[in-house]
């Protein structure tokens, strides 16, 4: 297990310190909230998000406002509390909203809607979200073409998600667009939005079996990463872990295993360290690099079936943590890791027992949950599993 550094310690001191003679000097009244909500934000740079929660609610207590509410359902969304940053979400919507902030909250409601697997509402929010933005970079590009694209872009990963390839990159290649231009002039600000872009570009067409056209979106997009990192790793380190994890998905579709192997290998080690530091907002992508690379090993040409299943099971307690606390977040996740390692007991490393009883469970928990494409394809998967036991 690694242990905080001596820097790490001082700093984490001198956080903690600074938040108690904050708290202590808050007062009370409209005036004050602003200052709750500062040292909230010095609670969640330290880790501290039980703590940060009641400052947040305490300053919506003294002033319930838009901005302070709406800094709770953001502090919400960033730690995937998905139901608790819509409730806010909502409540600001119902609040006099000039049109720039609207959009953004529509913007951010249509996130936490898909991370909830509501799929007609998260696409019915970035929908209007678009409208308005489309609006407010006609009459000002420079402050809002940004945001435009922000939009574009979540609405292109939800359509991909639900297998909407030809809108997805549609709303993909505008986005594209924007930022290649934004990044032309400031690239320091705007390569991590223009790597976003190819990323899910690179995803799309991986989707679709244009492998090749993947791998090149894939690899432009984790080299503005590797620039991102070498300037700001402690920013960039999350997204450099992603794309390296997406190139691994790339090269598992072309067969290159020991390729895939190697980029899986580096995203998973990013993610430890950051799971580590910060397990509610990392443990997610932790399990994902799991599932990936346990898929990996059971599958490449010298299979190895050991590590196979410690990645599986270290994946499904994680996932099974995660839809214990969201079970509509994380539900889906689960059941098809369970699927996944159904199949495992099936054709890999036989055990009829632990294979029927992976998918029964899978199927179980999908019945409440809705019919995204996850879910169908770990229902179908499961399905299968117990099909093929029978027959034997």
């Amino acid at each position: 297990m690694k242990t905080k550094t001596l820097i790490g310690i001082i700093i984490a001191v001198i956080l903690a310190v600074a938040i108690v003679a904050v708290v202590k000097n808050l007062g009370s009244g409209a005036a004050a909230a602003g200052r709750y909500v500062r040292a909230a934000e010095l609670c969640v740079a330290n880790n501290q998000f039980a703590e940060a929660e009641e400052l947040y609610k305490k300053a919506i207590e003294i002033s319930p406002s838009a901005e302070n509410i709406f800094a709770l359902a953001y502090f919400y969304d960033d730690i995937l509390r998905f139901e608790d940053a819509k409730e806010y979400y909502v409540r600001c919507l119902s609040m006099g909203l000039s049109d720039a902030n609207r959009s953004t909250v529509l913007n951010n409601l249509g996130h936490v809607s898909a991370g909830l697997n509501e799929f007609s509402e998260a696409e019915k929010a970035y929908a209007e979200a678009l409208k308005m933005r489309r609006q407010l970079a006609a009459k000002d590009p420079l402050s809002y073409q940004s945001r435009l694209a922000d939009t574009l872009n979540n609405l292109g990963t939800l359509l991909c998600d639900q297998g909407e390839y030809e809108m997805a990159e549609k709303y993909y290649k505008e986005a594209l667009e924007i930022r290649s231009e934004l990044a032309k002039n400031d690239p320091d600000s705007y390569n991590s939005d223009l790597a976003t872009t190819f990323n899910n570009l690179g995803t799309l067409h991986g989707d679709q079996g244009e492998y090749e056209l993947a791998e090149s979106y894939h690899k432009e997009a984790l080299e503005l990463y590797k620039g991102l990192v070498a300037k700001d790793a402690d920013t960039y380190n999350p997204d450099l872990a992603s794309s390296l994890n997406n190139m691994g998905v790339a090269y598992c579709d072309m067969m290159e295993y020991d390729k895939a192997e190697d980029c899986y290998n580096k995203a998973l080690a990013i993610r430890r360290e950051l799971a580590q530091t910060n397990p509610q907002v990392y443990n997610p992508d932790l399990a994902m690099s799991l599932a990936n690379i346990g898929i990996l090993y059971a599958n490449k040409q010298k299979p190895d079936y050991g590590k196979a299943e410690s990645c599986y099971n270290e994946c499904l307690a994680i996932r099974r943590a995660l839809a214990a606390e969201h079970p509509q977040a994380w539900n889906p996740e689960l059941a098809n890791t369970l699927s996944n390692m159904a199949i495992f007991y099936q054709d890999h490393v036989p055990n009829k027992a632990l294979s029927m009883q992976h998918a029964e469970e899978a199927i179980k928990i999908l019945e409440d949950c809705s019919d995204s494409a996850l879910a169908l394809y770990a229902r179908k998967s499961a399905l299968s599993v117990l099909e093929w036991w029978m027959d034997k």
